[in-house]
């Protein structure tokens, strides 16, 4: 699976803290430098396109996400 860098540090980010409920705003402060201008659609974005590069058809994402928490 070809990543992109951004993608490769948020797939890394979750294999480091697996099973965990991550909120935007732990991802922005943790996956993105500080003196980025990416909000919460970034993340959303980004996670979007890292699930279609990792899920295969017919099985549920590997990347789930919890509203509201």
């Amino acid at each position: 699976v070809h990543l992109l860098p951004k993608e490769f540090r948020l797939l890394e980010f979750f294999i480091r803290h697996p099973n965990r409920v991550l909120s935007s705003e732990e991802l922005l402060n943790s996956v993105w430098e500080s003196d980025s201008f990416a909000h919460n659609d970034t993340v959303r974005g980004h996670v979007n396109r890292l699930r279609k590069k990792l899920d295969s058809e017919g099985n549920s994402s590997i990347i789930d996400t919890v509203h509201g928490v």
